[in-house]
């Protein structure tokens, strides 16, 4: 009697440590999901920051005007990034569940969800960096042309920090000591340091997106999803929607009866193909 009592509360036991290692795990999912999505749409607010700095750059820059928020456009752009390393490490560190079927809407849903915010957000930065890159590139190539003597442009886009042709032409005003140009040359100097900016920006966005697709596809593999729970099987599929409810022992059922037409349909070959037999050896 002792002794079934003692395993009957070591059970006890387990299934309770079982449950608070379950609630637990739901609870920390839930408040990395929480935290995730408010990085991301503090995140969605640092990149429309961004773009209204590029936007007042270049209008700017056109103008030969003095570039008033440079500096507030790389404090962005760093924020935006440790944002997205945030968003990174956490979306990896989450796994969608499959144990339980009432679990699907709790975990899978929200973690579906969450990366869908996420590949929104890099797709939206993504879009914007593309537009910019564009639009100062152009502006770039319209004020280069104007330098005589002509100097190489792909030369120019191939250099890197420090922008070594761009230095010499800033020189170039400095040496004739006039004020126009060396501020004309100073803002073509600045545009290629954004332009870098940029580059290295999109480098970034391309590697977690890439990234973000290999999780996507790794998640669709799990689907669709055969859970057997009670007295029913369920098949879930890739949008979480129930495909088919079937009661296990319908499901045997069925299973038996196609079992009992395949041995009827190779009996029926057999019979035929006798009849055929006895027929030819009569003639």
């Amino acid at each position: 009697m002792n002794s079934e009592k003692q395993y009957l509360d070591l059970a006890l036991s387990n299934d309770r440590d079982h449950l608070f290692q379950t609630l637990d795990s739901m609870l920390e999912f839930n408040i990395i999901v929480e935290h995730t999505t408010l990085h991301i749409n503090q995140c969605h607010r640092l990149i429309q920051e961004i773009q209204d700095a590029y936007t007042i750059i270049y209008q700017q820059s056109i103008h030969q005007k003095q570039v008033s928020c440079r500096k507030v456009l790389t404090r962005d752009v760093q924020a935006a990034e440790k944002f997205l390393h945030s968003i990174r490490c956490a979306v990896q560190s989450l796994e969608p569940s499959k144990p339980w079927l009432s679990d699907l809407d709790v975990r899978n849903r929200k973690f579906k969800h969450l990366i869908q915010s996420y590949k929104t957000l890099i797709e939206m930065y993504m879009a914007i960096v593309l537009d910019n890159q564009r639009r100062f590139s152009l502006f770039f190539e319209e004020q280069i042309k104007q330098i005589q003597p002509a100097i190489d442009i792909e030369q120019i886009f191939q250099s890197t920090s420090p922008p070594l042709p761009v230095q010499i032409l800033l020189q170039r005003g400095e040496r004739t000591n006039d004020e126009r140009i060396q501020q004309w040359m100073s803002t073509v100097q600045d545009v290629h340091k954004d332009l870098q900016v940029l580059a290295n920006t999109f480098k970034v966005l391309s590697e977690l997106r890439n990234e973000l697709n290999i999780i996507f596809e790794r998640y669709r593999r799990r689907w669709p999803l055969i859970l057997h729970e009670g007295d029913f099987v369920y098949v879930i599929g890739d949008n979480l929607d129930l495909i088919e409810k079937v009661p296990v022992g319908f499901l045997h059922k069925k299973n038996c009866n196609y079992k009992l037409i395949v041995i009827l349909v190779i009996v029926a070959i057999l019979i035929v193909f006798f009849c055929v037999e006895i027929i030819l050896l009569t003639n």
